[in-house]
C-alpha cells in the first residue's frame, strides 16, 4: 500500500524533471519502485527470520556504511587533501564506536 503511494508520488514528481514524461513511463516507474520496495522488505524479513539481526536495521546500516568511502573521498577533495591525521583518527574512532553500538543493539 505505502510503497505504491510513495512510488506514485515519485513518478508524478518526476513529471517536471523528465522531458518525455507520459503515463506509460509513470506506470513503469511505479511498478519498478514498488517491486524494489517489496524485494527489500522480503530481504529484511529473511535476515530477521534467519536470526542474523533486525533485518531492516541491518539494511539501513549497510546503506549508510556503503556511502562512507564516497563521503571521505568528497571530504578529502573539498579540503584540498589537507586533513590532519588527528581528524582521521577521531573519524575512525567514531566509526568503530558506531559499529560497536549497532552490534551491541542487535544482540
Amino acid at each position: 500500500g505505502w510503497a505504491f503511494i510513495q512510488s506514485s508520488s515519485v513518478a508524478f514528481y518526476l513529471k517536471r524533471a523528465l522531458f518525455d514524461w507520459n503515463y506509460l513511463l509513470a506506470f513503469e516507474i511505479v511498478i519498478w519502485l514498488t517491486t524494489g520496495a517489496m524485494i527489500v522488505l522480503w530481504l529484511s524479513e529473511l535476515i530477521t527470520e534467519y536470526g542474523l539481526g533486525n533485518g531492516a536495521s541491518l539494511l539501513i546500516y549497510t546503506n549508510i556504511v556503503s556511502s562512507l568511502p564516497g563521503f571521505v573521498k568528497q571530504l578529502a577533495r573539498e579540503t584540498n587533501d589537507t586533513i590532519p591525521i588527528g581528524l582521521w583518527f577521531v573519524s575512525a574512532i567514531i566509526f568503530f564506536l558506531a559499529l560497536y553500538g549497532i552490534v551491541l543493539l542487535q544482540e
